[in-house]
């Protein structure tokens, strides 16, 4: 029941947030463009058959591979017009206010898509409805959200080359905001959670498929809820927060830090010893000096006048230990 409330609160949400973007809505004007106009009445007309079909599904249980089929083709068509239409308002509003981060508010919005996009498509795959086609868009999905967080912190300072990329051919700066940088840490710590439970899914058959989904579900709602201040900063521009840094922690990030140079660098020369070969050169040869040192070790314990000077020192310590002399020197 919960979940059909949640369904029909966000048809309400996704109708009432389409038909102002397209007839235009109070401060929301109407689409800057006719070819904008025609797209999102396009990706209208998918909506006015998705809605039903996944309504008449909900309401008499029909969750057939012939009507999950349709839903998705249908998904997949409002999908496709809708984000046709945001890359082209992005790009009238770059035309029309140059100074204004459209490009990175576009990038940044997508990224909510990107979640759910991954979510409905694992369901979607459980359901076994078009399991290959739904597994490439599931691994496109994962690369595109993960090219676009990198995008969004160092910036695209050329055309984008890599697949997936939200309006390749436009150049954006990167993020240098010290709390828009803290937040994006935490979304991509989150998103690593999220992305190893759905993948847990996807090569899963077990009964605890269910439990895995829960749980990419609700990670998917902190990776959301992470994702607020980021988004916030990519909107404004501007972002507020509290980082405290004492000197503690402080000394101990240089401490780790300064370390790092050496690590890597003796990372790479244990690697090149291996590759070359002196690792193994080098091994053997302590192996034959240990075996030539145990043979000393023997040949000297194995001296008769040696033992007998050992046992005459011990005697002598043995005599000397308990003497008043002995506890004098302490």
């Amino acid at each position: 029941q919960v979940s059909r409330t949640a369904f029909v609160l966000a048809v309400g949400d996704a109708t009432a947030s389409l038909s102002k973007t397209l007839k235009g809505y109070n401060s929301i004007p109407a689409p800057p463009t006719q070819a904008i106009a025609n797209v999102l009445l396009q990706g209208w007309n998918q909506w006015k058959l998705l809605e039903p079909e996944m309504r008449l599904s909900l309401d008499s249980n029909d969750n057939s591979f012939n009507t999950l089929s349709k839903i998705m083709t249908f998904s997949k068509a409002v999908d496709t017009h809708l984000n046709s239409g945001l890359e082209q308002y992005v790009l009238s509003a770059v035309a029309a206010r140059p100074n204004l981060p459209s490009v990175i508010w576009g990038v940044s919005q997508r990224q909510t898509s990107l979640l759910q996009r991954m979510l409905v498509d694992v369901l979607f795959l459980r359901m076994g409805i078009a399991v290959e086609t739904t597994k490439a868009g599931f691994q496109e999905s994962i690369a595109a959200f993960e090219l676009s967080h990198w995008e969004l912190l160092k910036g695209r300072r050329n055309s984008a080359q890599a697949v997936g990329s939200f309006l390749p051919d436009l150049v954006f700066p990167g993020t240098s905001n010290a709390c828009a940088l803290d937040a994006m840490l935490d979304v991509m710590g989150k998103f690593s959670m999220m992305k190893s439970s759905l993948q847990e899914v996807m090569a899963s058959n077990s009964t605890s498929e269910q439990a895995a989904i829960h749980h990419a579900n609700q990670v998917s709602a902190t990776v959301l809820s992470a994702m607020k201040p980021a988004l916030s900063y990519y909107e404004t521009g501007s972002a507020s927060c509290t980082l405290t840094r004492s000197a503690s922690m402080l000394e101990a990030a240089l401490d780790v830090l300064s370390r790092l140079p050496y690590l890597f660098y003796k990372m790479e020369s244990e690697f090149a010893l291996v590759e070359s070969g002196l690792s193994e050169v080098w091994l053997k040869k302590a192996a034959a000096d240990l075996i030539n040192q145990k043979g000393f070790i023997r040949t000297e314990a194995s001296d008769f006048q040696l033992v007998q000077a050992f046992l005459a020192f011990k005697r002598g310590w043995d005599s000397y230990r308990p003497t008043d002399a002995e506890r004098l020197l302490s």
